[in-house]
């Protein structure tokens, strides 16, 4: 590798950090757009005051006096009958973990992946469990990558909590990073395993071996299988896309970018481009897509007015890639639903329930998007759709 190819990984790397200490931030917005449902809500469990539920709260009631009942014993009569009620409302599961180590609701560190890439690999990732995991198996799952120079726990407002939903309740994955870097021949990948994938992903890896044992602990839903992220993160989705593209459902990403697709590398240009090795996108399973991207070029006049991540040596304007992506996967057959919120690279736009509604709309098999049929919500606001060829 000549110098003056190599110094630009160089300079990417020193930099990395930079994108949070800008005007920019890479997870820019975020918490602003996807703490709060578009009611103004913290979150689905927020409801408005029920004036039924607090007339039966505040009605006046028979007083039970001491003379009529002991309060003591009482409570223990409602305990023992809770007990019982409890014990015959769970399903009684034959739960077979194998090798797979138990999972929890929240932080899961030391989750050890083996394959190609992954040698005896430690993993972390954090995990969000809907209400009533315990009373049924066959769950949907939803995997959430971060972008670029942040963490799970960064990012994990964006969807924790929506997994209580009334639309397709789901286990929420959002994964955490293994930290590699740019700055190396070749370049590891931009936090995630998603620059060179010829030999393989400890990305893909991870995924295997958490559906594995998600599968095994709480049951899967393979019918709904889906991915989201932002930035990096949803590079990352679109990698899985490639390489396990018979298993996704569905995905749905916020600035990504599909670097099988030829376009993609050669907008980054000879210094970096030559480094990224990508599989085809050669699925018969044809997933429906939904992109969404930022401004484009004519609101490029000051950094924060497109949709580009940059550091010393290398830009990435991800409105490029989602209008070189949406013909190419429409090219190979997916319907594309293709959405621009028109401001920089951040995440706003078509938000949470719009999202839920699109992954349960859409599962494994769904080659033809019934959303042919007309947009509606902030489908119809923000974006178009890219019917497959």
């Amino acid at each position: 590798m000549t110098r003056s190819c190599f110094l630009p990984f160089c300079f990417a790397a020193a930099f990395l950090a930079c994108e949070n200490q800008t005007g920019r931030p890479i997870y820019q917005d975020a918490d602003l757009v996807f703490d709060k449902d578009q009611t103004g809500q913290d979150d689905p469990s927020d409801l408005p005051d029920d004036p039924v539920a607090d007339d039966i709260l505040y009605d006046d009631v028979p007083d039970l006096s001491d003379d009529r009942i002991d309060e003591d014993s009482y409570d223990e009569d409602m305990a023992d009958e809770d007990l019982v009620e409890e014990e015959q409302a769970l399903p009684d599961f034959d739960i077979v973990l194998g090798d797979c180590p138990e999972l929890t609701a929240g932080w899961n560190t030391d989750f050890i992946v083996n394959g190609e890439e992954s040698k005896a690999l430690v993993r972390s990732f954090i995990l969000s469990l809907p209400d009533g995991i315990a009373m049924k198996r066959g769950w949907p799952v939803v995997f959430n990558w971060h972008g670029v120079g942040v963490t799970a726990d960064n990012f994990l407002p964006m969807l924790d909590t929506w997994q209580n939903n009334d639309i397709m309740p789901f286990i929420l994955v959002t994964p955490e990073d293994n930290n590699l870097q740019m700055a190396t021949v070749p370049p590891q990948g931009v936090d995630w395993d998603n620059l060179v994938l010829d030999n393989g992903s400890i990305e893909a890896e991870l995924y295997d071996r958490l559906i594995e044992c998600l599968d095994r602990q709480f049951g899967v839903d393979y019918t709904h299988i889906h991915l989201t992220g932002f930035s990096a993160g949803s590079i990352a989705c679109d990698s899985l896309g490639v390489m396990r593209g018979e298993q996704i459902a569905s995905i749905f990403t916020y600035s990504g970018a599909y670097f099988s697709n030829p376009e993609n590398p050669a907008d980054l240009g000879a210094a970096f481009s030559g480094f990224i090795k990508w599989p085809p996108l050669d699925t018969a399973n044809k997933f429906v897509q939904v992109l969404v991207h930022g401004a484009g070029d004519a609101n490029c006049g000051t950094r924060n007015g497109c949709d580009i991540w940059s550091t010393i040596g290398l830009s990435v304007n991800f409105e490029h890639m989602a209008e070189f992506d949406a013909p190419y996967l429409s090219g190979l057959g997916h319907d594309v639903i293709l959405c621009d919120h028109d401001q920089g690279h951040l995440m706003t736009g078509v938000t949470q329930p719009s999202l839920i509604q699109f992954f349960k709309d859409h599962p494994l098999g769904t080659d033809i998007s019934p959303y042919r049929n007309g947009l509606t919500g902030q489908f119809a606001e923000f974006c178009a759709l890219v019917p497959a060829q």
